[in-house]
């Protein structure tokens, strides 16, 4: 087998892993039994995602998780309530991260409708921020950084 192949096939099964975890810790949201570490290791396991995959230039996985990390950070900042209704968005959203891994995996893509409405419900919990920015990971300001 090729290294990089290798190395990619490593990755997804990790992403099983992060992803069995992060889905027990949406649960527990759901629940109102996530307490500060549940919440710290969701977005742990989205941020490792959305690592790995930037290193094998899987653009739709990488925006997707980049969107649901965002939401999941300032749940964890304090800047957002955890809710019923974000958690169950969450949730719902979870489920299209875990297909977009799984269509990384294989080859494929994700119904166009399915992602970008779970994508636009997780931008408008965050108030739909920049398209350039979010695609980018933030705006100039998270850095302190004025052109």
């Amino acid at each position: 087998m090729d290294p990089f192949e290798s190395i990619k096939q490593t990755f997804f099964q990790e992403c099983d892993e992060l992803l069995t975890d992060a889905e027990q810790g949406l649960l527990a949201m759901e629940l109102g039994e996530a307490d500060d570490e549940t919440i710290n290791a969701v977005f742990r396991a989205v941020h490792s995602v959305k690592g790995g995959a930037g290193a094998f230039g899987l653009e739709d996985l990488i925006r997707f998780a980049h969107v649901f990390e965002t939401v999941m950070d300032e749940i964890r900042s304090g800047k957002m309530e955890l809710t019923d209704e974000v958690a169950k968005t969450l949730l719902r959203a979870f489920d299209v991260l875990a297909d977009h891994v799984a269509a990384a995996r294989d080859g494929g893509k994700v119904e166009e409708g399915r992602s970008q409405g779970a994508y636009s419900e997780l931008r408008g919990l965050i108030g739909g921020e920049d398209e350039e920015d979010d695609a980018m990971g933030g705006g100039d300001e998270d850095f302190g950084f004025v052109p």
